[in-house]
């Protein structure tokens, strides 16, 4: 379709309004109330055009091929006057003391329509100011645009403002001598004001402050600290999770030289990138380095590992990798080898399930390659018609990835949303009417979630033929088994199956997810995203498959790839051995190989992108650029960089207290990998000095010291933003040069400088770049053959375990302050990085439902000590280490259980390096008198 605006013609697209396709084609029609791809609140109408004689509003406007649009004529620059007019009636613009002042869109706009005159006139109200969260409201300086009511509600999606009626002076004198839409508005502005609507208390979010185009709406801590126009506007990238949000840090020099630096405040584009709380406000930690090499050079002279954490950049990844390659010792990170292996295999599963590689094929030299990426990108999340989550907290490890699923949910109105997880959330229940959440039993969570997918929605055919040998310990008569009692499973008298999954028991999948049917697993519109974390990858490896004769250990190895000779041997006598060796014998990477072709089959019959949810900032950065080593292996000195070690190498702060300096992800330069794979630049908000305030040594230094940059590219680098260009030589992909490369996504030769870092006016995201998909020849395909020839021999089974939990807990009479947990952190806290803000509310520790919290009758705040069933067992004789920290209320919770932090000390024991358990709550005051009387 085609439209004019202003008599110039333009492209347009079926369902776009006229607003959109003006701000693509960079022509301004005047808006205040209205924010991006929300909801049109038709409030300021500043956005009124000319359709055809007749005047219509161009935020809400859907466009008509042919139409005839016009922004400018004396009735409608008349009407933006005077509404602007009105704006102005008791709102001075001779703004010094206003923190809006110099950046105020009521300037702007009084500018832009040329208001010149008060003609109108009314007494002032009286109006009380309140606070909320982080937030300041000024009644006496809004304008009734309501913005920040609307991005509560399409982008955050917690409905906690809304209008109140108040009886304020009315312009009804007015009212014969002002053009209607004027008249409205401010007629409007003087019957209602802002209120807080929330059931509960709001904490650490502040994008009404952002959104507000007046003074209305500050921020606390900043209000009458700085003029707007004395900051330097630095934009940059959140690092505080994976999310990768862009972030506008607005820093002042606080010495005459300049050197010394304060953050006042983070902005952001609200209009296309809303930011959690974390990101907001936790820029007040800093680190002081240092110049003094000495101590962390002779701590590497004594390493036999390095343990990287996930928050790192993309180029202290790099380094990190080059020095465990000079030293010769492992570079390990858990989750990034995890999720590596599964990248690798999950690339390979999607071309034995992808229906027809015609389609994933492109041109290149005449030759045919394979070209399709099965990850999802925001874009994806955004249009989706169907979203699922597989054990995967959005809301708590990735913020900024439940707003675009809450705008989806908003906008689109008619996206389906299915959560699978451990306990049940009333805002992501608010979120939308087509929200399904399934409360499923730990430990299997995911197996159960995709059979249930699988069965409530046709696929079983498919499946059976893809699996052969999954689905034997489901069906009614076992045949096939070593262990016919160990096999039987009873069927259960609720069970009502189709016709075609007759041959099947059904009954550990109802159980496993809490369902009488599968009905609510049914997708009513294929396209859209799942959701997985690493939860689900850990979950999965220790699902107890069930070994079938053929399947061995050599499964992910090929002619180009063999298994060493011990491997080999050990395959052919796995495959006389009998079934529960050789179900023990079934190694950590074939769980994770199964888990991806389950993932890649389901995904390819429902049309669905894949969106892995790290847990920490940059895991698909890690995975992609460091050969990680194993992550079981015992260590005499470990390196930690920016995690766990004998020597650690992290952030100067109060929280963590490191061996040697390094500066916060804030004060880098370089760059991390999204959620969605997409690398992003970082630009330092205050520079990273030593005491003397000299520019301190940070890990390009030690590598330089470690002679770990080997040729001239390499040593050719002065500062860490270097080498950023340097990443798509020196990943490990590359450096291998053997057909597994194209297991892995490659980095571009693009220096740090010119990474973009801003949104384009119709909100198009060019901010860095996506990692580049391999491109997979079909000589790679011919020549791997395992590719296209595979069969996985496995079988699934959902063990009945948890009735055995609950006996155990019903005869220690423990019914009482035994609860379910999970190893989760609460909304706005990350990392070590975050505890050391002193500017957030939210704080980490123990979160519990309402119900937990007024039946034990808990403080906010107060102390609690967690044990295990094992300990409690042991009558607290043994030494096992104690965890106690503040217990806090989340409201959002429905159902019995504990959230705990993974920053607590020793909470590691009680999860043994899982994420679900049963604890025992005992509030620290009652463990204290019974230590007191055990003493006397």
């Amino acid at each position: 379709m085609t439209i004019k605006i202003e008599g110039h013609e333009f492209e347009a697209f079926e369902g776009e309004t006229i607003l959109d396709v003006a701000r693509r084609n960079n022509i301004q029609i005047p808006t205040i109330c209205y924010l991006s791809g929300c909801s049109p609140t038709l409030a300021c109408k500043m956005c009124m055009v000319e359709v055809s004689g007749k005047r219509v509003y161009s935020c809400n406007a859907k466009i008509k091929d042919g139409m005839d649009v016009i922004i400018h004529n004396e009735a409608l620059d008349n009407d933006r006057n005077e509404i602007m007019t009105t704006y102005c009636v008791n709102h001075p613009l001779e703004c010094g003391v206003c923190d809006k002042s110099g950046e105020c869109e009521l300037q702007d706009f009084t500018l832009y329509t040329q208001v010149d005159v008060q003609q109108f006139g009314l007494q002032e109200a009286d109006k009380k100011p309140f606070s909320f969260a982080q937030s300041f409201y000024d009644p006496a300086l809004c304008i009734m645009c309501e913005r920040c009511i609307t991005t509560c509600k399409d982008n955050i999606g917690e409905n906690n403002l809304k209008v109140g009626k108040v009886a304020l002076f009315t312009p009804d004198n007015y009212k014969d001598s002002m053009n209607k839409d004027p008249y409205s508005v401010w007629s409007k502005r003087q019957k209602g004001l802002i209120e807080f609507a929330g059931k509960n208390e709001c904490k650490d979010c502040g994008e009404c402050i952002a959104v507000c185009p007046v003074g209305a709406m500050t921020y606390k801590d900043f209000t009458y600290t700085s003029n707007a126009w004395e900051l330097e506007k630095i934009h940059s990238t959140c690092t505080h999770c994976a999310g990768g949000c862009e972030v506008i840090y607005n820093v002042k020099h606080l010495d005459v030289k300049g050197d010394l630096k304060k953050v006042y405040r983070v902005q952001n584009d609200f209009l296309y990138n809303p930011i959690c709380g974390v990101g907001r406000f936790a820029f007040d930690t800093v680190s002081i380095g240092t110049k003094d090499l000495t101590s962390v050079l002779q701590a590497f002279s004594r390493a036999d590992s390095i343990n990287l954490g996930g928050n790192v950049s993309n180029e202290e990844a790099l380094l990190v990798s080059l020095i465990g390659k000079k030293l010769n010792i492992p570079v390990i990170n858990r989750e990034g080898k995890l999720y590596q292996t599964f990248q690798k295999h999950f690339l390979k599963a999607n071309m034995v399930y992808f229906t027809s590689l015609d389609s994933m094929q492109c041109e290149s030299n005449n030759h045919k390659k394979t070209k399709y990426n099965p990850f999802a990108h925001y874009d994806d999340v955004k249009n989706a018609s169907t979203l699922i989550a597989l054990d995967s907290y959005f809301k708590y490890d990735a913020p900024s990835l439940r707003y675009k699923i809450n705008n989806n949910l908003k906008m689109q109105k008619n996206t389906q949303l299915i959560s699978i997880g451990v306990f049940k959330d009333s805002l992501l229940q608010g979120l939308g009417k087509n929200i399904t959440q399934i409360i499923a039993r730990p430990g299997y969570i995911n197996m159960a979630g995709i059979l249930g997918l699988i069965f409530a929605n046709d696929l079983i055919d498919s499946f059976e033929d893809a699996f052969p040998s999954a689905l034997q310990h489901f069906l009614q008569k076992e045949t096939n088994s070593i262990n016919e009692k160990d096999s039987q499973v009873e069927v259960s008298d609720a069970q009502s199956p189709a016709d075609n999954l007759s041959p099947y028991n059904l009954s550990p999948i109802f159980e496993a997810l809490n369902l009488s049917n599968l009905d609510s697993l049914k997708v009513t519109k294929k396209g859209g995203v799942l959701m997985i974390s690493l939860q689900g990858i850990e979950e999965f490896i220790c699902n107890d498959l069930k070994y079938i004769h053929g399947y061995g250990l050599s499964l992910h190895h090929n002619a180009t790839n063999p298994p060493s000779i011990t491997e080999a041997i050990s395959t052919t006598i796995a495959e006389n051995l009998t079934e529960p060796i050789a179900n023990d014998l079934m190694d950590k990477e074939a769980h994770i190989e199964i888990f991806a072709h389950l993932l890649a089959f389901l995904c390819q019959k429902l049309e669905l992108k894949l969106l892995y949810v790290p847990k920490e900032t940059n895991i698909l950065g890690i995975a992609n650029i460091c050969d990680l080593g194993n992550t079981i292996m015992s260590s005499r000195y470990s390196i930690g960089i920016r995690t766990q070690g004998d020597f650690i190498l992290d952030s100067n702060l109060e929280t963590i207290k490191p061996h040697f300096p390094l500066p916060t992800l804030a004060q880098l330069e370089g760059s991390i990998t999204s959620l969605e794979g997409r690398v992003l630049p970082l630009f330092p908000s205050i520079p990273y000095l030593d005491s003397n305030l000299e520019s301190a040594f940070d890990i390009s230094d030690i590598a330089r010291e470690l002679g770990a940059l080997y040729d001239d590219n390499l040593e050719n680098t002065q500062y860490l933003g270097d080498f950023t260009k340097l990443l798509s030589d020196y990943t490990w992909s590359n450096c291998r040069k053997n057909d597994y490369s194209y297991m892995y996504f490659n980095f571009k030769n693009i220096s740090y400088e010119n990474l973009k870092v801003s949104y384009e006016k119709d909100g198009t995201d060019n901010r860095g770049y996506f990692l580049e998909m391999p491109i997979i020849s079909e000589e790679i395909i011919a020549k791997d053959s395992a590719i296209l020839k595979f069969h996985l021999k496995f079988s699934l089974k959902i063990l009945n375990n948890h009735q055995d939990i609950v006996s155990d807990i019903e005869s220690k009479n423990m019914l009482n302050n035994v609860f379910q947990a999970i190893k989760l952190e609460t909304q706005n806290q990350f990392s070590k990085t975050t505890l050391a803000s002193k500017n957030l509310q939210s704080r980490s520790g123990i979160y519990v439902s309402k119900s937990i919290f007024e039946n034990l009758g808990l403080q906010e705040g107060e102390d609690i000590v967690l044990h295990t069933i094992q300990t409690v067992k042991e009558e607290s004789d043994s030494n096992y280490p104690v965890v106690k920290a503040p217990v806090y209320c989340d409201y959002d919770i429905e159902d019995s259980i504990l959230l705990v932090s993974p920053l607590l000390e020793n909470v590691e024991f009680l999860f043994a390096d899982g994420f679900y358990t049963h604890l025992v709550v005992v509030k620290a005051n009652i463990t204290k008198d019974l230590e007191s009387q055990k003493i006397s």
